[in-house]
């Protein structure tokens, strides 16, 4: 009641059109409102269903969403089938879902996804379809921000690494050193990161080849030279090569080629 009659006028509008729908849509919808950026069906019935719950068609239900104008269509190169939520009834619908009483699992859902993508995305880097897998990246990196933000808050040292390994080289690519090597670091220092896991040692080299793009020479060596000390603990063999690998590219910047 205290805030104008605009807004007032508007959430009545939303009010009327989630009063509408049957429960398993309107169940739907609370869920999808986890996505940032936007969603595919494929993330919608990974996420909008719930365990337990009896199948629901998720594509009839992002069709009741559309007729209601709760969501709408976008069309991506990338990905054709793509679906966004504007801000406000976002919002709304994030109210909604923090009152239910399966905020978190939607949430954890929501982050597993999203690891699972970057994984699998991950070595096409590398490969000869590398700026199709970029733009599947750019279109997501919100959902995978949202991602990590959950597994540093909840303090999930292994999604938060695993995170970290899969994305250094999008952030690389996509101009955003900054912000990776500051993600790879909260990871670093969870509490639950600190084992000497072969996760944790790819985490070291994702920070270190960041900070080397970005010539932090006081940064890389250093953490190339924990992650191949953690790899030579694990007798990761092809781990102890990357890490040398890496130790050398970055000696050569520091001008100590002759420390190798």
């Amino acid at each position: 009641r205290d805030v104008p009659a605009r807004q007032r006028t508007l959430r009545g509008a939303i009010d009327w059109s989630y009063d509408l729908l049957t429960a398993e849509t309107a169940a739907l919808f609370r869920r999808i409102c986890v996505f940032a950026g936007g969603f595919t069906i494929a993330a919608a019935e990974r996420v909008g269903a719930a365990e337990g719950e009896p199948g629901m068609d998720t594509l009839e239900g992002l069709d009741a969403l559309l007729d209601a104008s709760l969501i709408r269509r976008r069309w991506e190169l990338a990905v054709p089938d793509r679906f966004e939520t504007l801000r406000t009834i976002r919002e709304y619908g994030l109210e909604l879902l923090e009152e239910s009483d399966e905020a978190d699992a939607v949430r954890r859902s929501h982050a597993q996804f999203f690891l699972e993508l970057a994984e699998a995305t991950e070595p096409e880097l590398r490969g000869p379809d590398i700026e199709l897998h970029l733009d599947v990246l750019r279109l997501e990196h919100d959902n995978m921000r949202a991602a990590l933000t959950l597994a540093v808050e909840q303090d999930e040292g292994d999604v938060a690494l695993r995170l970290s390994w899969s994305l250094w080289r999008f952030w690389h690519l996509h101009g955003d050193l900054t912000e990776g090597r500051r993600w790879t670091d909260q990871a670093l220092a969870l509490p639950s990161a600190a084992g000497r896991t072969r996760e944790r040692a790819r985490a070291l080299l994702a920070t270190g080849s960041l900070a080397y793009w970005a010539r932090a020479t006081s940064a890389m060596t250093n953490t190339f030279q924990q992650a191949k000390s953690v790899f030579e603990e694990l007798e990761d063999s092809a781990g102890i090569a990357l890490a040398t690998y890496n130790i050398a590219f970055a000696l050569a910047v520091e001008n100590r080629i002759a420390d190798g």
